[in-house]
């Protein structure tokens, strides 16, 4: 079951046409003890909409906490780039090591991480 969260989140599309009810929900508690709930949220609506009745739910019962995140994660967005702004003008060198910009790269959704 850990592999199945493991393709879930995955940037590369995953078949989970066999996916139980039971195996769904343990995937949820792995993403939610891992702290990728985001992440996972965001795989589903993108590649798993309407392809499973409980991953339907769980997307229409997750929304506005994912939208929350999306709210958290604009602001920390914002605020990255008046900081790298800021260093910029003062000729100082700044490299962003973690952020929306690499979730934007890595995971295709500066939202999903926080």
């Amino acid at each position: 079951m850990t592999s199945l969260f493991a393709k879930i989140i995955s940037p590369f599309l995953a078949d989970i046409s066999e996916i139980s009810d039971l195996e769904f929900t343990h995937c949820v508690g792995l993403a939610r003890r891992h702290g990728l709930e985001m992440l996972f949220y965001s795989r589903l609506n993108k590649h798993y909409k309407g392809k499973h009745k409980f991953v339907d739910e769980y997307l229409k019962d997750n929304n506005n906490p994912y939208l929350r995140s999306v709210a958290r994660s604009m602001r920390q967005e914002a605020l990255e780039k008046e900081t790298s702004a800021a260093l910029g003008k003062r000729k100082i060198p700044s490299c962003i090591i973690k952020g929306n910009a690499i979730a934007r790269i890595i995971y295709e959704d500066p939202n999903c991480r926080s």
